[in-house]
Order: C-alpha cells, then structure tokens, then sequence
C-alpha cells in the first residue's frame, strides 16, 4: 500500500507546497514586500527579511537558510517590529505565529507596517497528532477569525491519548495520501487587508518551550531534500521575475532605531 500512495501523496505535497510558498497572489510588481519569519526559506518575492536568529540556523528545520545578496536581512522580532508604519505593501507571515509568545502583539505588529499580507498557521489536528516541540499554541479559523488557543503545560486525557496513535495515523500512507489532496485540513492560510480578525484563549499553566543554541537538531532527508527543491524553485523565481528596488533603510525604519542588525 506505501508504494501505491508514495508517489502521488508526493505530488500532491509538492503542488500544495508551491502554491503556499511560491505563487503568492495579490503583490504587484512595484509592492515593498516583507518576510517575517522565513526560517530556512526566505520567500522569493520579499525585499526584506525578518527573522529571529539570522546567525543561528540550527533554529531552522533544515538547519540552512538561503541567504540572497539582492534582498536586506533584518535581525528583529516579529512582535516588535522596527519599521514605519505602513511602509510595506505586502507582508508574507508563513509558520511564525504559532512560535510566539503574544500573537497579540505580533497581529498587531504586521496590520502596523503593512497594508495587505498573507498569513499561514497549521491547523490544530496537525498539532494533536504530530507535535512540534516550538509550537505555543493550536490554531483554528472560524468565521473569518483566526483563533489560537495556548497549549497547556499538563496534556488532558484527550491529547495524551491523541499523541499516543497520532503517529501511526500521521504516518499511515492512505491517511497521509488524504491529508495532501486537502491542505486546508492540515494548513491555515489566508489573505488580509488593513485588518485581521482572531480571538486568544489562554490556558492557566501554559506550556513553555525554551531553545537552546547548543541543542543540535536532526535534519532528515525530507528537510534536506525539501529545502532544495525550493533552493531550485527560488533561484528560478528570483532570476526570472524578481527585480530588486534600491531601498535606502533610513527610510524604512523607524527614527531613532538603533538596535537594527542587518546585511
């Protein structure tokens, strides 16, 4: 049975993966585009990069980053931006949201220095089956409102009996096969403009997640393999329908920013 649903579950995570990181809607040719939180794969269309740890790619899930001479990498917090506002047209927010401690914040954030954007989290049955050590929160989208709602540090009797067969299930070839002709079961993703909806519920003893630069992380051949996929996919974006602006970085950042790190 793997074999027969390998190769298509392939393709199909492969058209779903393009579509969300590459073929990103709404962004003219002249738009000032930011990326917050690229991780290891800075989208191909930002003119400026955000992240966290630009030094530290073991933060990374493929412990690379592709690292482009054309566009300007910001060293900065997604909560605290260091940009004017409403200085970009478009901002790219792609699996960050579910890191940080105040989403609040970081909602608040990127309705501040953009106009219109695209945001992406993954949806909280992926979280229940397969969780990821990083993420803060389990999101859900109703009603045009993206809900999060904090892990709790103590697992009820539903997440712990979840998480026991949630790997067999995740990992179960025809399961894996239905998931990928049907992102939106395992992805959030949406487009906004001037403002976006969400509510936040708290927990009372909430799960803490702390990194460690030292802690080496595993990459599988997945990652390695995914992240040159889209290494291809970048250089044939960028070669062929990017066009790099002459951006003068007084003008974008905030008066008397000084704490910028940036190349």
């Amino acid at each position: 049975m793997k074999i027969i649903f390998t190769f298509p579950t392939f393709l199909f995570n492969l058209f779903s993966f393009f579509r969300r990181k590459v073929f990103i809607r709404n962004i003219a040719a002249t738009d000032l585009v930011l990326d917050v939180g690229s991780g290891d794969k800075p989208f191909w269309r930002a003119d400026v990069v955000v992240d966290k740890f630009l030094t530290d790619n073991q933060q990374r899930s493929t412990g690379q980053i592709i690292y482009d001479q054309n566009k300007i990498f910001v060293e900065g917090d997604v909560e605290k931006l260091p940009f004017k506002d409403k200085i970009f047209d478009f901002v790219f927010c792609s699996h960050l949201l579910e890191h940080v401690e105040n989403p609040e914040k970081a909602i608040t954030e990127l309705i501040r220095v953009a106009k219109k954007g695209y945001i992406e989290v993954p949806r909280a049955i992926s979280d229940f089956l397969q969780p990821f050590p990083s993420h803060l929160w389990y999101c859900e989208y109703l009603d045009n409102t993206l809900i999060f709602f904090q892990r709790e540090m103590q697992k009820n009797f539903f997440l712990r009996n979840t998480e026991a067969f949630g790997s067999i299930i995740y990992n179960n070839p025809l399961f894996a096969f239905l998931l990928s002709r049907k992102d939106a079961a395992v992805f959030i993703s949406f487009y906004w403009r001037e403002k976006i909806k969400y509510k936040i519920f708290r927990a009372k003893s909430p799960y803490r997640y702390t990194y460690k630069e030292k802690n080496i992380h595993t990459k599988g051949l997945t990652a390695k393999f995914s992240f040159l996929l889209y290494k291809v996919s970048y250089i044939v974006m960028t070669t062929g329908f990017y066009k790099k602006k002459n951006i003068v970085m007084q003008k974008i950042l905030k008066k008397n920013y000084s704490n910028e790190t940036y190349k």
